[in-house]
Protein backbone atom coordinates (compact mmCIF):
# COMPACT_ATOMS: atom_id res chain seq x y z
CA UNK A 1 0.00 0.00 0.00
CA UNK A 2 2.73 2.44 0.91
CA UNK A 3 3.77 2.11 -3.03
CA UNK A 4 0.65 4.01 -4.22
CA UNK A 5 1.99 7.38 -2.30
CA UNK A 6 4.29 9.76 -4.41
CA UNK A 7 7.35 10.58 -2.16
CA UNK A 8 5.83 14.13 -1.78
CA UNK A 9 3.04 13.14 0.48
CA UNK A 10 1.40 15.06 1.61
CA UNK A 11 1.76 17.79 0.20
CA UNK A 12 3.24 20.76 2.43
CA UNK A 13 0.04 22.95 2.50
CA UNK A 14 -1.94 20.10 4.41
CA UNK A 15 0.98 18.14 5.95
CA UNK A 16 -0.21 19.32 9.31
CA UNK A 17 -3.73 18.84 8.68
CA UNK A 18 -3.13 14.93 7.56
CA UNK A 19 -1.10 14.59 11.25
CA UNK A 20 -3.61 16.35 13.65
CA UNK A 21 -7.01 15.89 12.36
CA UNK A 22 -7.46 12.40 13.52
CA UNK A 23 -6.82 13.26 16.98
CA UNK A 24 -9.15 17.10 17.02
CA UNK A 25 -12.05 14.61 15.75
CA UNK A 26 -11.49 11.91 18.29
CA UNK A 27 -10.81 13.87 21.30
CA UNK A 28 -6.90 12.28 21.67
CA UNK A 29 -5.08 14.50 22.68
CA UNK A 30 -1.29 14.91 20.97
CA UNK A 31 1.84 16.76 21.83
CA UNK A 32 4.98 17.15 19.36
CA UNK A 33 7.95 17.13 21.04
CA UNK A 34 11.85 17.89 19.74
CA UNK A 35 13.37 14.11 19.69
CA UNK A 36 17.15 15.78 19.34
CA UNK A 37 18.98 15.93 15.68
CA UNK A 38 20.34 13.90 12.96
CA UNK A 39 23.63 13.31 12.14
CA UNK A 40 23.41 16.45 9.61
CA UNK A 41 21.98 19.16 12.60
CA UNK A 42 18.42 18.46 11.13
CA UNK A 43 15.57 18.91 14.01
CA UNK A 44 13.90 15.80 14.74
CA UNK A 45 10.54 15.30 16.19
CA UNK A 46 7.69 12.87 17.60
CA UNK A 47 4.01 12.78 19.06
CA UNK A 48 2.88 11.28 21.62
CA UNK A 49 -0.89 10.45 21.57
CA UNK A 50 -2.91 9.59 24.31
CA UNK A 51 -6.30 8.20 25.51
CA UNK A 52 -9.24 9.87 24.65
CA UNK A 53 -9.42 12.82 26.93
CA UNK A 54 -6.23 12.05 29.07
CA UNK A 55 -4.74 15.42 28.29
CA UNK A 56 -2.75 14.79 32.12
CA UNK A 57 -0.84 11.34 30.95
CA UNK A 58 0.17 13.08 27.71
CA UNK A 59 2.04 16.04 29.51
CA UNK A 60 3.17 14.14 32.18
CA UNK A 61 5.32 11.56 29.24
CA UNK A 62 5.70 14.62 27.61
CA UNK A 63 7.36 16.18 30.68
CA UNK A 64 9.68 12.75 31.30
CA UNK A 65 11.12 12.96 27.68
CA UNK A 66 11.46 16.19 27.59
CA UNK A 67 13.55 15.99 30.86
CA UNK A 68 15.69 13.11 29.31
CA UNK A 69 16.11 14.50 26.16
CA UNK A 70 17.35 18.14 27.77
CA UNK A 71 21.19 17.58 27.52
CA UNK A 72 20.82 16.63 23.73
CA UNK A 73 18.08 19.58 22.77
CA UNK A 74 20.54 21.45 20.85
CA UNK A 75 22.68 20.17 17.74
CA UNK A 76 26.09 19.05 18.17
CA UNK A 77 28.58 21.72 17.46
CA UNK A 78 29.55 21.49 13.44
CA UNK A 79 26.71 19.92 12.39
CA UNK A 80 24.11 22.56 10.82
CA UNK A 81 23.67 22.37 7.85
CA UNK A 82 25.67 19.41 6.66
CA UNK A 83 29.01 20.93 7.52
CA UNK A 84 31.70 19.61 9.32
Amino acid sequence: ILDEFPLDWPPPSIAVAVQTVPFNVSGHPALALPAGFSAGGLPLGMQLVGRAFDEATVLRAGAAIEGEIGARAHPPLGTIGGAR
